[in-house]
């Protein structure tokens, strides 16, 4: 699993945004994030200069899969939540 390096909750209007900043720890990796808003299209790599493009996919409301280059690689995400975020249990939204 991904290590978590900084994460902030950001609130907008009907919810909150989470910028998350993780580190590999393997080639195929799994990130996991406060319980998101759904569980298809909630997250989304932002590229930073210098930051190259990752395979970023959601397999369901709490996990990131991601597809490093390199171990130690840093990725930054966002992703959408509900406001207040709900409890991390189970794959539904």
């Amino acid at each position: 699993m991904s290590t978590i390096l900084y994460q902030r909750v950001l609130p907008i209007k009907d919810g909150n945004l989470v910028v998350t900043l993780a580190q590999a720890t393997a080639l195929s990796d799994t990130v996991t994030l406060p319980r998101m808003s759904g569980t298809v299209g909630k997250v989304a790599q932002l590229r930073r200069p210098g930051d190259a493009a990752l395979t970023v996919s959601q397999t369901n409301a709490t996990a990131v899969a991601v597809t490093f280059t390199s171990i130690g690689q840093e990725i930054l995400l966002v992703s959408h939540h509900l406001a207040p975020i709900p409890a991390p249990t189970g794959d539904g939204a």
